[in-house]
């Protein structure tokens, strides 16, 4: 099975979360793991806002990127490309997507195949990449 991971089933992988079991289960069950390049910005960007909010502590936090660098270098990771860039607009207005959520929907659409699973949390992006044909895995389900 090949895995497409958003950023909402990245970060689990590296702090603690109500969805980070089943994230680390649906990692392990895959051969192949994809994302979009952006992921990595996303990501870092996640984290760094959990230091702000005080969520994490600064040790707390270095160990985390440390953790996510790790993930990342697993994932073979997609560019953005001029035509992604163009899908991801239409489609975060036909499916009401938030931009980064667009292109990772645009990045998996592209990547299609019967062995593609895309992996997320977030349940507008899990509707839209369904109503694209993109067989999905809910990173919340119990």
């Amino acid at each position: 099975m090949i895995g497409y991971f958003d950023t909402s089933a990245v970060v689990p992988l590296a702090v603690a979360e109500p969805s980070s079991a089943r994230c680390a289960q649906l990692w392990r069950s895959c051969d192949v793991r994809v994302s979009s390049v952006l992921v990595i910005a996303e990501a870092q960007a996640a984290l760094a806002m959990a230091l702000r909010m005080g969520r994490l502590t600064a040790e707390e936090h270095e160990a985390t990127v440390e953790s996510l660098s790790r993930r990342i270098e697993e994932l073979d990771l997609s560019i953005v490309t001029r035509q992604i860039v163009d899908s991801a607009a239409g489609l975060a207005l036909s499916h009401s997507l938030r931009g980064y959520d667009a292109v990772h929907a645009a990045t998996a659409w592209a990547l299609k195949s019967d062995e593609l699973v895309a992996v997320s949390g977030d349940r507008t992006l899990l509707d839209a990449l369904a109503a694209l044909g993109v067989d999905t895995a809910d990173a919340n389900a119990a």
